[in-house]
């Protein structure tokens, strides 16, 4: 019994060992998350915190500050604090105006020597504006067509948006008469008129509607229009009685449909990377950094390593019995 435990505890020993160096592999590079003046109201210096130990080797480590005109304002002497290596400062020019300033910085870690580099904004007296949120939108958007005129057809169309910013719009109409074609477009403006005067100007001409045997008209556009141009709730699609608009009978809607809104919400800020700094002087307390996803993953393996190795030293004790 002593033997099966003294197995099994060493596995968990070995396991947990290897989990922990599995995690700090995880977290490896020297990142920096945090970038500050030392004073707002004539900056000497400006220091940046990494997630780990900075390697004090020549040229392998740099600060680099720049203004609004890319033009460097730091005089080229970048240290590392002697009594935490995880800060390093930069000396910059004196009397620096209001602006938001550009942090360009390098590291090599001093824990597995693994290099980095990015770059932070760093606002002086003035916050750093807040990225515009992205809108998301629908997939696709369904377009659901009704008769005008008594001309008893409808259908659907749907919009999609293609891989080179346009917009594919399929047709599918039904109750139209055999072997027939009929223009149509996008028109702007939401609101359907059987009067083809009151439809309003066209957004997007799209290929004609062909009509087989059994009265059922497709055709499908691929517009040079981005998605939500077009699906922005402000437009709809007409059919037209005719295969051109030379007459004002060929120009009666047949058909029309208000194109739905394809905006669902508005996305978090994206790209770049995330400020530090504001007009306050306060940098961001922060949060978790990029490396954090995969620590998380490292720990799961880690688990997984204890149970194994532990496993073993398990059955090689009750082998030893």
């Amino acid at each position: 019994m002593r033997l099966r435990i003294a197995g099994l505890g060493a596995g968990v020993v070995i396991a947990v060992v290897v989990g922990l160096a599995l995690v700090s592999f995880a977290s490896a590079h020297a990142k920096v998350t945090e970038v500050e003046w030392d004073n707002e109201t004539n900056p000497t210096k400006v220091t940046a915190t990494a997630v780990e130990n900075i390697a004090n080797v020549a040229g392998t480590f740099s600060l680099k500050v720049y203004n609004s005109d890319n033009v460097e304002v730091d005089k080229g002497d970048t240290t590392i604090d002697p009594t935490n290596a995880m800060k390093m400062s930069v000396s910059v020019n004196a009397n620096l105006p209001t602006g938001i300033y550009r942090v360009d910085w390098a590291t090599v870690s001093a824990a597995d020597g693994d290099a980095a580099n990015d770059s932070l904004q760093l606002g002086l007296r003035e916050a750093i504006p807040t990225p515009t949120p992205s809108p998301l939108h629908a997939a696709s958007v369904t377009v659901t067509l009704s008769a005008l005129n008594g001309s008893g057809v409808s259908g659907t169309a749907t919009l999609t948006p293609t891989d080179d910013g346009g917009t594919d719009v399929a047709m599918h109409l039904t109750g139209l008469q055999p072997g027939t074609t009929h223009i149509e477009h996008v028109h702007m403006g939401a609101t359907c008129s059987s009067d083809a005067s009151q439809l309003g100007d066209h957004l997007v001409d799209l290929e004609d509607l062909t009509v087989d045997s059994s009265g059922v008209g497709t055709s499908d556009t691929d517009a040079d229009i981005d998605f939500l141009t077009i699906a922005d709730g402000t437009n709809k699609i007409v059919v037209h009685a005719g295969p051109d608009a030379s007459t004002d009978a060929n120009k009666v809607p047949i058909a029309c449909g208000a194109i739905p809104s394809a905006l669902t919400a508005t996305a978090a800020p994206t790209g770049g990377a995330t400020p530090t700094h504001t007009a306050s002087g306060l940098p961001s307390t922060g949060g978790p950094t990029a490396d954090s996803g995969s620590s998380w993953v490292m720990l799961i393996l880690a688990g997984a390593v204890l149970l194994t190795v532990g496993g073993v030293g398990f059955t090689f004790a009750r082998r030893m019995r």
